[in-house]
């Protein structure tokens, strides 16, 4: 199993500018959450991650004969890099096998009491959250946005049960950056998630742990802030010919853009931002 992730990474590097670049912005959030290993990219069908894999063998140029660790992680190749911060999530996934939140949150009396009450998966819902919780603080309102533009058509649908609802996570995400000071992409974005979620937020077994959970965050490395967010704000109208060089300012200045424009048929504007995004995480 662990060869085929290898593989398909290989296989990706057929798209060259996608995969280096993809490969770039990893680097990055590598650095940033302070990982044990930068996680290799896949072109895939959607976005996940593997985890980690130890090797005991040789591989290639990849891995000398020694105990070595790999994190594989994904975006489904059909998004635009628009979509990208969503990979922030799925680094989360990485950073947080590293940590013991997910275990101390689990452990809580409250969320022992839910446990007893649901057959549902405790602990995945909230490194679930948690993840999208890290990821609201590496890209501020970019993730969100990223979320529920392209979960628009099942916002309203059956979760998994091993995922929360998509309420409860908008929720803990507009929760976050209300923290960081960005109160007006809240606002907007919860007034979206109401006009297409009839389900309210609270109906989600975990609700009881929001607070905690946003709370525990405070833990978390950010990358972005208010003064990022103003600062995005103020170079909007520039994104296309003076495009910001920190990866996260970049796709928080994407978004504002998108949203400030009010763009009607998003498919003729993607290009644009697609051009831009792998100039500037190409180097």
């Amino acid at each position: 199993m662990q060869y085929q992730f290898f593989q398909l990474s290989l296989s990706s590097m057929k798209e060259k500018k996608f995969w280096n670049a993809l490969g770039n912005l990893l680097k990055y959030l590598a650095d940033q959450l302070n990982l044990r290993t930068t996680p290799m990219p896949i072109l895939g069908d959607n976005y996940y991650s593997t985890g980690s894999f130890m090797y005991f063998r040789d591989l290639s140029s990849f891995a000398p004969r020694l105990k070595t660790e790999y994190y594989f992680i994904a975006v489904d190749y059909l998004d635009p890099p628009l979509f990208w911060p969503l990979v922030a999530h799925e680094i989360a996934h990485c950073w947080l096998s590293e940590t013991r939140y997910v275990d101390e949150a689990c452990a809580l009396e409250v969320a022992q009491e839910i446990k007893k009450e649901t057959e549902e998966s405790l602990e995945n819902k909230i490194e679930e959250v948690l993840c999208d919780l890290v990821a609201t603080k590496i890209f501020g309102s970019a993730y969100p946005w990223a979320y529920i533009t392209r979960l628009w058509l099942h916002l309203n649908g059956k979760n998994f049960d091993t995922y929360p609802s998509h309420s409860f996570r908008i929720e803990c995400m507009c929760s976050q950056l209300e923290n960081m000071g960005m109160h007006p992409a809240a606002e907007k974005i919860r007034a979206l998630r109401d006009e297409r979620v009839k389900e309210g937020w609270q109906r989600e077994v975990i609700w009881p742990l929001k607070d905690y959970l946003i709370g525990l965050s405070d833990e978390f490395p950010s990358i972005v802030d208010r003064e990022h967010y103003v600062k995005s704000l103020s170079i909007v109208k520039r994104i296309f010919t003076s495009p910001p060089e920190d990866p996260a300012l970049l796709f928080l200045t994407c978004w504002n853009h998108l949203q400030l424009s009010n763009l009607i048929n998003l498919e003729k504007v993607l290009p644009r931002y697609t051009s831009v995004i792998l100039k500037v995480l190409r180097g």
